[in-house]
Parts: C-alpha cells; structure tokens; sequence
C-alpha cells in the first residue's frame, strides 16, 4: 500500500521526468509515508497504556533531533520498526514504570554528552546517504545544537511538574545524538569510518 501511494505520488508530481527519477522521487515518498506509518502506529499502541503524551514527547524530540543531527540508518526495514519501537517506548517504560527521573546533575552531564557528539560528529551520515555540501553540514551541525539546547531547556523547566515527561525527553535526545557515534554504525551494520553497510561489502 505504501510502496504504491509513493509511486502515484511520483507520477503525479514528476510525471514529465525521466523514469529514473520518477523512481528516485518514489523512494523518497515511500520514505516520508513509512515514517509518518511508523509514528501513528506507535502513538496508536501508547493509546492503550495511557502512555499517549510521554511517548509523543519521545517521538517529537527524536524525529526533530533526527533531523538534523542525522546519524547511521537501519540497514534492512525490520530493524528500522524496531528501532524506532523501542527508542520511543523503552525510555517511557522507564519512567512509568519503574519511576526514573532526571536530577539536574544528570540534565547537566547528558545535555553535555549531547553537546560534545554533536560538536564531535554531527551530522551523521551513511555512504548511500551523504551530506556533501560544507554549508548544509555546518548549517544541520547549528541546528542540532539550538534543538538539543531547546529540548534540555524544556527539561528543566518542567522537571519539577512532568518528571517524567522530562526524563523521556533527556534521554530522547541523548540516545539519538549517540546515532552519529561510530559504535552506532557499527551496531547498525555500518562500517564507522567508511559508513558503508557491511552487508553491501559481501
């Protein structure tokens, strides 16, 4: 169903172009249609639970951060749910059930590790999925610090009303910062210096 509403949406769209990019543009939809999939999805199964607004404050920051802080990729679609399952519901799970909150030390050093990952290597690409243009790498790097800073802040502010609303967010941000680092790529299947798929090398 997907893979057919981001073909009509290319040829909708691109329907003059050559097929080749008909196809690229495609894969691009099928993408953008995947991820807003996965996210109703796991809203949907928070419903249950009563977990609907920390698990939308996990979603929000990661997809934000995502955005311009990049990182490694899933290298088969299974794992690509799977991650994104668990990196929206585990950090809930712990502060709803087991009660984990975030004292400011703790702000303190994760708002810092976020900040060094991001100075250190953010943007995150793959081989398949590069950022060539120095601007649009210092201008996603930017970015990445303001939206980290804005999230960290929003921790503070409510930590005291939502903690663990606040909790969700820190650590929201921090695993999808750590997708930039090396050892990430190399859980994912990337080699961490090249950034190609190992399972592409075979």
């Amino acid at each position: 169903m997907i893979q057919f509403l981001a073909d009509r949406t290319a040829q909708y769209l691109a329907k003059d172009d050559d097929p080749a990019d008909i196809e690229v543009i495609a894969y691009g939809y099928y993408m953008f249609y995947q991820q807003w999939l996965i996210t109703i999805a796991i809203l949907l199964v928070s419903l249950p639970f009563g977990w609907f607004f920390p698990v939308l404050a996990a979603v929000t920051t990661t997809m934000v951060l995502r955005g311009c802080v990049a990182g490694t990729h899933a290298t088969h679609p299974l794992t690509c749910k799977i991650a994104a399952f668990s990196m929206s519901f585990i950090p809930v799970i712990l502060a709803e059930v087991f009660g984990l909150t975030v004292v400011p030390i703790a702000i303190l050093v994760m708002y810092l590790l976020c900040v060094a990952l991001i100075v250190k290597y953010a943007p995150g690409d793959t081989d398949v999925k590069k950022i060539k243009d120095p601007l649009i790498r210092k201008s996603m790097k930017i970015r990445s610090m303001v939206w980290v800073s804005a999230f960290f802040a929003a921790v503070i502010i409510s930590n005291g009303v939502f903690p663990e609303i606040s909790f969700v967010i820190a650590v929201s941000a921090l695993v999808t910062c750590f997708m930039v680092h090396p050892l990430a790529y190399r859980l994912f299947g990337f080699d961490p210096v090249t950034k190609e798929a190992f399972r592409l090398r075979c």
